[in-house]
């Protein structure tokens, strides 16, 4: 999952975010590992990454559920995304 964020975000807290977020969800696997990392810096912001891995049937679900996760704690952290 790509998020997209302003310059000047502190990298370090949202990753650590998504892997609370990841721990807290049951259906997200730990094998593999889930990774999240800073994908690129781009003139519109910078761009994180959240890769997850679930079983087929709960991905949907999962993706859905983990983005209204991030955009809950980002808003309660004051973090903005990027509008792209």
């Amino acid at each position: 999952m790509d998020f997209y964020l302003e310059y000047g975000t502190d990298v370090h807290q949202v990753k650590t975010l998504l892997e609370e977020i990841a721990l807290n969800d049951t259906r997200i696997l730990n094998d593999p590992k889930p990774f999240y990392g800073l994908a690129q810096l781009s003139e519109n912001g910078v761009h994180v990454a959240a890769h997850v891995w679930v079983k087929t049937p709960d991905f949907v679900k999962v993706q859905f559920d983990f983005n209204q996760a991030v955009y809950d704690v980002f808003k309660a952290n004051h973090i903005e995304f990027k509008k792209v």
